[in-house]
């Protein structure tokens, strides 16, 4: 099932910051290595759960995360960067992704 909207939109869905899952759709990612300030998420097994500007990652059993080329990682705050990141499916993809 496909959802969510593409363009690299962030909000409570995917990518706005949060300390507590009541902030956000679904749950705060609160690793301060790989969610710097916290990270609204949805958790993935493929690509499939996913909105189209995002891949399931391996990481925290499956979560979505902003694909390098759909959304600068800068605008997720300070401590964000592009990273190779092991995706659930198979094979790798740049996202955004603490530094």
């Amino acid at each position: 099932m496909l959802v969510g909207c593409g363009g690299g939109q962030i909000d409570s869905y995917i990518g706005a910051a949060c300390s507590r899952d009541a902030e956000c759709d679904e749950r705060c990612y609160l690793d301060s290595r790989d969610y710097p300030g916290g990270f609204c998420s949805i958790s993935c097994e493929s690509d499939r759960d996913c909105p189209s500007d995002t891949v399931c990652i391996d990481k925290d059993g499956g979560v979505c995360l902003f694909l390098c080329s759909e959304l600068d990682c800068s605008r997720l705050g300070r401590g964000w960067g592009c990273h190779d990141e092991d995706r659930r499916s198979g094979g790798r993809d740049s996202v955004c992704i603490g530094d």
